[in-house]
């Protein structure tokens, strides 16, 4: 696609630098780019936005027209990115041992460990916290051995039962270790379970983790779950970050051969996200000129109802260093690539039925203050839905 005018010499320069990490551009589109007047700061505020720093150091350490500050602001932000990541490599490996030694089979999700398995090191991709899923009926204990091990729930305006509440509904839990600060989330869903992913919330996900190729033996998703989930993920914070699209085009280029793509395509029709899928390999190709498997391809060249919402997408990330912040935007993005009508009603319904979390503070979600609380959100939630329909939303 041709890029609008929003894209300007600065966001060209990131995806370039993107594209030569990793391997899909070449390293003379990044020198030709270097010859253009640029704002450093913009290139510092884009890669910050999108937590893609490492690879801007990555891509232009060698080139003399980076001004001498801009090079060292981006080494000591390697530098800070390659300790704390390895320290949390070190800390996800301490508690998949506590949780082994329990006999507990917690599945190590995103953070370092997938760092390590895209990109053959945690050095690129920069973690903040540590992802970890346990069956439901594990949760508990799984708690316990974080409890054992110093990890609090940190203080929060919520009461014990709103908070109780918001992890039922939000399928985690978050801790913090008070002398480190290191915070680690616990899920028991890939997903919230109004969003998309609902049947990759079964049992069956744990049946079929394992203890993937890497130096590192802790379980992990099966190739199949983890891409679905991966693309789940983005699409639900609307691929805020670029950062997230990396790890798919790394995905498509370490695992090209190893899945089988029509049976990929089959696990998400019955999962009910083959259109998220969709989505996600169209904005992957776009974007960062990933190589598509040929299954992907042809679905997506037979569904043009994706492509134009990848395009309308790919203009809204090139174009904002601040993501999406608008609800209705997001909602319609998520309603678009629902797979059929059941589903769409089910996130409408969870749409009016959502407490919001800044209300929830000085309420708790009784009964009695349902009564008066859903009234005033089916009003504001039909507000949002009106501005759907009005001329130039869609």
């Amino acid at each position: 696609m041709q890029f609008q005018l929003e894209t300007k010499d600065e966001c060209l320069l990131l995806l370039a630098c993107l594209r030569a990490s990793l391997g899909t551009g070449h390293e003379h589109d990044v020198a030709d780019l270097m010859q253009r007047p640029l704002q450093w700061e913009r290139v510092m505020e884009l890669g910050a936005w999108h937590d893609v720093l490492p690879f801007l150091h990555r891509a232009l350490a060698g080139h003399a027209e980076v001004p001498t500050g801009v090079r060292e602001k981006l080494h000591r932000n390697f530098d800070q990115s390659v300790r704390y990541s390895l320290f949390l490599l070190g800390e996800q490996l301490r508690i998949h041992e506590k949780m082994t030694a329990q006999g507990l089979r917690v599945i190590a999700w995103k953070g370092p460990v997938l760092a390590t398995r895209l990109y053959g090191s945690c050095a690129y991709r920069r973690s903040c916290d540590v992802d970890l899923l346990a069956r439901p009926e594990d949760c508990c204990k799984a708690l316990e051995v974080l409890f054992e091990m110093g990890y609090i729930i940190p203080n929060s305006r919520l009461s014990a039962q709103q908070l109780s509440y918001w992890q039922r509904a939000q399928h985690e839990a978050r801790l913090v270790h008070p002398e480190t600060f290191t915070v680690v989330e616990l899920h028991d869903a890939i997903l919230p379970e109004f969003f998309l992913l609902k049947r990759l919330n079964s049992s069956a996900v744990f049946d079929r983790a394992k203890i993937q190729d890497g130096p590192f033996p802790v379980f992990s998703l099966s190739l199949e779950d983890e891409f679905l989930a991966l693309c789940g993920h983005g699409t639900k914070h609307c691929w805020d970050r670029l950062k997230w699209l990396c790890d798919i085009a790394q995905f498509f280029r370490r695992y090209a051969d190893a899945l089988d793509w029509k049976q990929e395509l089959k696990h998400a029709d019955r999962n009910e996200c083959r259109n998220v899928v969709l989505l996600v390999a169209a904005l992957a190709s776009e974007v960062l000129g990933s190589p598509l498997p040929a299954p992907l391809q042809k679905a997506l060249a037979g569904n043009s109802s994706i492509q134009y919402h990848a395009s309308m997408l790919v203009q809204t990330i090139l174009s904002s260093a601040s993501g999406i912040s608008d609800d209705v935007v997001r909602s319609r993005l998520h309603f678009a690539v629902m797979q059929n009508s059941k589903s769409r009603l089910a996130y409408l319904c969870r749409k009016v039925v959502w407490v919001n979390p800044d209300e929830m503070h000085t309420h708790a979600p009784t009964w009695s203050w349902r009564i008066s609380y859903y009234p005033r959100r089916i009003l504001r939630a039909s507000a949002k839905g009106l501005a759907y329909f009005r001329p130039g939303v869609r």
